[in-house]
C-alpha cells in the first residue's frame, strides 16, 4: 500500500452547501475538473438514497475519465461498490474496519489532534 500525496487544493463538494446555493453537484464536478483539480471528494451527511448513490456513480466516471482521485465521504461500502477513495470521520466507521471493506483504496481519515 503507498501513500497517497494530497493535492494543495483540495475541493469537496458537500451535498447541503450545494443545494442551498441551488447549484447542482454534478455541474459544480464539472468546473473543477475543468479547472485542473487532482482530487474530488462527495460529501452527502444526510441519509443516503439511490439518488445519491446514482449522482456519486455519474461523478466517480466523470472522475476516472479525467484520471482524478474521486473520494466518497463516510461510506466505506459505497466506496467499495464503486472502486473509489474514501473518507471517515472520528465518528464514523474506524479506520481498521473500513480498511477490511475498501482494500486497498486510499484511505483518508480526519483528526482532530495531532495524535
Amino acid at each position: 500500500m503507498s501513500s497517497f500525496p494530497v493535492p494543495r487544493f483540495y475541493p469537496i463538494l458537500d451535498t447541503t452547501v450545494l443545494a442551498a446555493r441551488e447549484w447542482d453537484v454534478a455541474a459544480a464536478a464539472s468546473c473543477l475538473l475543468t479547472a485542473g483539480v487532482k482530487i474530488l471528494q462527495y460529501r452527502h451527511k444526510d441519509d443516503w438514497t439511490q439518488a445519491n448513490f446514482d449522482e456519486a456513480k455519474q461523478l466517480s466516471i466523470l472522475c476516472e475519465a479525467a484520471g482524478i482521485l474521486f473520494v466518497i465521504n463516510d461510506r466505506a461500502d459505497f466506496a467499495q461498490l464503486l472502486n473509489t477513495a474514501l473518507h471517515i470521520g472520528q465518528d464514523d466507521l474506524s479506520p481498521v474496519a473500513a480498511r477490511l471493506v475498501v482494500g486497498d483504496a486510499v484511505l483518508g481519515f480526519s483528526t482532530h489532534n495531532a495524535e
